[in-house]
């Protein structure tokens, strides 16, 4: 009779060769764990192309490895019958599924995104051959280039991205003739963009100065305009500085004045601009600032001072019981602080103000 001990060997025997059989097969739980993990390729794009690579080759050893692997065996005394059959199965189609669909995105990736930088660098490259000797079209293919240089990083980066793609194509021994066009255009493509940056910033460098020299005429005659308004309304002895004059007839006056004056400085906020396309610097804009203010000053206190009279004379007409004294208070407190803000432009002891300020003085009693 065989005894128990014995019937203890051998299932012992049979047990350890099943744990020395799982532990030599310990790497299929990286696999496994790596399947079952697996989502979507998506998560790969973008990634840097070694990272890429590292996958691609992990995925190729892995296959290998399993491909040899014994999927089936039997312990020496026969007692136990191992089978890995079913994981085999399960991850031999699912090992070159991902390989395959890794190895597809790299290539999409790379027609897509070729495809996409050769026809930005064509469109750049179309925007910056319209070379013009006009100002305004000039400082507009000066701020053209200047953006389209800060972008040249971005662009050289991107290429080297879609050309490193390529380097992983290649590696796995995978071209077709459109992969070939796209990476022979590309190179093409960049040095003509390259070529046209560098006749932009010579085209730039070489009218630059004759272009800023007419601007900056073109500024000091805005200036010049902008003082004859001034001083053509700043007369002491004119209609705009007489405080008898009907301000029914000088308020259309003084708004013409004060629309020139804004035409000018709308304008010469566009050289301005034009100028910092050319230089990336403004112009100084303070001095037109300065007469726009005055200009309008001297509109404001003859408008304010119309106001006063018309809506005094509207109270005048108005019964008493329908008087409201505290919107008639708030108005006259709204004149009130106009009249302190143009004291702070127009000259001392301005007639105009003067009599504004009289108007209110008068107007404030009688409430």
């Amino acid at each position: 009779r065989v005894s128990v001990a014995h019937y203890d060997e051998v299932l012992s025997s049979a047990l350890s060769e099943l744990q020395a059989y799982c532990k030599e097969r310990e790497w299929l739980c990286e696999i496994r764990t790596f399947v079952r993990t697996w989502t979507s390729v998506d998560c790969y794009k973008g990634k840097q192309a070694p990272q890429i690579q590292e996958v691609l080759e992990k995925l190729q050893h892995w296959s290998k490895h399993v491909d040899s692997m014994i999927t089936e065996s039997d312990t020496t005394n026969n007692l136990l019958h191992i089978s890995c059959s079913a994981l085999f199965s399960a991850l031999q189609p699912s090992l070159g599924e991902i390989y395959d669909t890794l190895v597809k995105m790299v290539q999409t990736e790379f027609e897509t995104r070729g495809a996409a930088l050769i026809e930005e660098t064509q469109t750049k490259h179309q925007m910056l051959k319209a070379q013009q000797a006009e100002v305004s079209s000039f400082a507009e293919y000066a701020k053209t280039l200047n953006s389209v240089k800060q972008n040249t990083s971005e662009l050289l980066a991107e290429k080297k991205y879609i050309k490193s793609l390529y380097g992983i194509l290649q590696q796995l021994k995978i071209n077709n003739p459109l992969m070939s066009e796209i990476d022979k255009r590309l190179e093409l493509q960049w040095e003509l963009y390259l070529m046209v940056l560098q006749d932009g910033e010579q085209f730039i460098n070489k009218e630059a100065p004759t272009m800023l020299q007419g601007l900056d005429e073109q500024i000091k005659t805005l200036e010049i305009e902008a003082e004859l308004i001034l001083r053509k309304i700043s007369q002491p002895e004119s209609d705009y500085c007489n405080p008898n004059t009907d301000y029914d007839e000088i308020v259309p006056l003084v708004e013409d004045a004060k629309k020139k004056i804004s035409d000018l400085k709308d304008t010469m906020t566009l050289y301005s601009e034009w100028k910092f396309s050319i230089t990336s610097s403004y112009h100084n804009l303070q001095k037109m600032q300065a007469l726009q203010s005055k200009v309008e000053a001297r509109h404001d206190v003859w408008a304010t001072l119309k106001m006063v009279c018309g809506t005094v004379q509207s109270w005048k007409d108005t019964e008493f019981s329908k008087f409201d004294t505290m919107v008639a208070s708030e108005k006259i407190q709204a004149w009130a602080q106009t009249a302190d803000y143009l004291r702070g432009i127009l000259p001392e002891k301005d007639r105009i103000l003067t009599k504004l300020d009289i108007r209110i003085d008068n107007v404030s009693k009688f409430l």
